[in-house]
């Protein structure tokens, strides 16, 4: 990741033939640990020098570098300058834009299937959207939160700041949470439980076809026996 606060893109763009140099050469030399490059642009930077460094990442190390970006949720859902200061929605929809794989969005202050669908309504793409959480917040409610919306969307991923303190054990085993995380993202549990549900609405389905059966066989027995009691009277008289 580069960035985070602190003016670190102030001096980056600052000397930017510089800078570029420096950080292309490090990935270079460390290609066996790095696959990728989180731009995490919290503070004002011109939409030009992001879709520069952008376009530069992906020409120095191939399409199957993986670029992505963090904007703070509301940068998603609305088409407003943020933290970055400028429109997502410009740099997503531009040329650079393509070779974005996904954004890590700090989903700070709202985790929901609400938010995620503002997002989407916004016009961005489901399995280009990480949910980010933090250490902090109640891991309950995320889980429910994640089963919600993969039981419906593509959700791409989870992230969580910062993963050393990640509950529900934190510094004693941050990997539990990674764990809790797989298991409630999976797609075999979703689809079992997709399934489940499709096989009780069918079997409801089944039942109300078979009331309707036993009804129509009950309809015919009373037209039946009618029509023999109608006739005996006859005969009868």
């Amino acid at each position: 990741m580069i960035g985070g606060a602190g003016g670190g893109y102030s001096s980056f763009f600052s000397d930017y033939s510089v800078y570029s140099e420096i950080l292309f050469n490090f990935i270079n030399s460390n290609k066996d640990l790095i696959d990728g490059i989180d731009l995490d642009i919290e503070e004002p930077v011109s939409l030009d020098n992001t879709k520069q460094l952008i376009s530069d990442i992906r020409k120095t190390f191939g399409d199957d570098f993986i670029i992505s970006l963090a904007p703070i949720q509301s940068s998603l859902m609305n088409d407003e300058p943020g933290m970055s200061g400028f429109i997502y929605k410009d740099l997503y929809t531009s040329q650079e834009g393509k070779y974005i794989d996904y954004f890590n969005v700090q989903c700070y202050n709202d985790f929901s299937i609400d938010a995620y669908q503002q997002i989407l309504k916004n016009g961005y793409p489901e399995n280009m959207i990480n949910m980010g959480m933090l250490s902090g917040m109640d891991l309950t409610n995320i889980l429910t939160e994640i089963k919600k919306i993969r039981t419906i969307y593509n959700l791409a991923g989870v992230f969580n700041w910062e993963y050393y303190s990640s509950p529900p054990d934190g510094q004693k085993n941050p990997a539990e949470w990674s764990k809790l995380i797989n298991k409630t993202i999976s797609s075999e549990n979703i689809i079992n439980e997709n399934m489940e549900n499709k096989q009780a609405k069918n079997l409801n389905s089944n039942n109300d076809n078979d009331n309707d059966n036993d009804n129509d066989n009950n309809s015919n027995l009373y037209t039946y026996l009618k029509n023999k009691i109608k006739s005996l009277f006859i005969n009868l008289y």
